[in-house]
């Protein structure tokens, strides 16, 4: 059986995709640091990177970053301000179809290891359901479809998948969204857990079924996780998502 760690590299610096209400430009600016402080962490393990772009599999090379794999030459192959995150989903197939993967986690660049990887890492996943992530509260409503809970979506930072068919099945949810929806990843993913429990069983039933147990969310100004306090406490983790949180991610990661 194939397991392990996935990362994702793509987009491009060319200001000219920023025409819109996302800046890509200002995103990709960020990769370097934001690598730099992955491949400086003494508790990093190893881990794959799917890469779109030959200058962007160049760059991570320089950087340190050995497993990577050219996905595409091509910097980016969706509309940057329409579909940017679509390629996170062709990642995750190629991954689990293509490289073999029967059981992955994906981290974004900005979820970074606190401690070292317990021995029992897999085996805490293992204990909830084939697909777990965060879930956060956002400030703007993105699960339409429910009759409730609209702004409590599964943040796409840290994503642990253990069934092959999960991929394509975010490539069909994908497709039969309407457009406003195809932005985000987060959205797909929301959407399949909520298909395969039935319907949106509110925030207990996900903490106890889709919740990881390894990993919170971080940000600088508040608690956005849709959980308590004392609820995250409750986890031994060993991931953190920096969300928003560059200035805190620097002090405590970052060499000079």
């Amino acid at each position: 059986m194939k397991r392990g760690f996935i990362r994702a590299f793509w987009g491009t610096s060319d200001e000219k995709y920023d025409e819109g209400w996302a800046t890509p430009s200002s995103r990709y600016a960020r990769m370097e640091n934001d690598i730099k402080m992955v491949m400086e962490n003494e508790d990093t393990v190893p881990f794959t990177t799917y890469i779109f772009g030959q200058e962007n599999y160049d760059m991570a090379q320089k950087l340190g970053v050995k497993d990577c794999v050219l996905v595409n030459k091509e910097p980016f192959i969706y509309d940057l301000q329409k579909e940017f995150w679509k390629h996170k989903l062709d990642i995750f197939q190629y991954a689990m179809e293509e490289d073999g993967f029967d059981e992955m986690v994906y981290l974004d660049w900005d979820c970074l290891p606190i401690q070292p990887l317990f021995d029992d890492f897999w085996d805490i996943l293992g204990r909830k359901e084939s697909i777990q992530c965060n879930l956060q509260f956002y400030r703007h409503r993105k699960c339409l479809w429910r009759d409730t809970d609209w702004r409590k979506t599964c943040n796409g930072g840290f994503v642990y998948m253990r069934d092959k068919t999960i991929p394509a099945k975010f490539q069909k949810i994908w497709e039969a969204f309407e457009p406003e929806h195809k932005f985000w990843d987060e959205v797909t993913i929301s959407k399949y857990i909520d298909d395969i429990t039935g319907k949106w069983e509110g925030t207990e039933n996900y903490w106890d079924l889709y919740e990881p147990d390894v990993c919170n969310l971080t940000m600088v100004k508040k608690n956005r996780s849709a959980f308590t306090n004392e609820q995250l406490l409750s986890k031994n983790i060993c991931f953190e998502h920096f969300i928003q949180a560059l200035v805190s991610r620097k002090k405590r990661f970052l060499k000079e």
